[in-house]
């Protein structure tokens, strides 16, 4: 805004010298030929160009401040904008926060019971063995060896692991060789 004054102001001043002190034209609606005949003194110009600058700063400062009004409510009107898409996202952070604290709470609770299952499972699974070494325990050693020759490997060993080493050195000794070997093996790894 100052920079436009100045510019103006300079402009002004150089039209004005073009004219002499004497000869400024008047500024109402008499002709141009009327204009320059008529001479002014010195204070007469310098009111009569005080005038046309109050005038015209008047005008620039009016116009300068629309101007600066508009700029400033655009302004406004987009940080308003702004601060509404701010509020929307965290808004939406919000809400997401809270859909993930629910899929958090969902997902331990779900691990909670794979876990108690898994448990009861395993706790179901020793209970069987249980039986088993009981049941295996009672028999002769040609029997259970062909009993625990139709079971997994792994169960088969788990089996034996819990017997007693007499009795599991008599089956392993009536049992197939190819897998007596082959439980003997896993059955010294399990030990280690």
């Amino acid at each position: 805004m100052r920079n436009f004054f100045t510019i103006f102001m300079f402009i002004f001043v150089l039209d004005s010298q073009s004219l002499s002190a004497k000869e400024i034209p008047e500024l109402n609606t008499e002709s141009k030929d009327k204009a320059q005949e008529k001479i002014y003194t010195q204070a007469e110009f310098d009111e009569k160009l005080n005038k046309k600058l109050l005038e015209e700063v008047t005008k620039i400062k009016k116009t300068g401040l629309v101007e600066l009004t508009q700029a400033l409510l655009k302004r406004e009107q987009a940080i308003g904008e702004q601060e509404e898409k701010l509020k929307q996202k965290e808004t939406e952070i919000k809400f997401q926060g809270k859909d993930f604290d629910a899929k958090i709470a969902e997902f331990e609770k779900r691990q909670k019971e794979f876990i108690a299952c898994n448990q009861k499972v395993e706790k179901d699974s020793a209970v069987r063995v249980s039986k088993m070494v009981d049941v295996i325990s009672t028999m002769k050693p040609d029997r259970a060896a062909a009993l625990l020759s139709t079971q997994t490997p792994e169960l088969a060993v788990q089996i034996l692991s819990l017997l007693e080493s007499q009795k599991t050195s008599k089956i392993f000794n009536v049992m197939d060789k190819e897998k007596s070997a082959q439980l003997q093996k896993m059955y010294l790894d399990m030990k280690r």
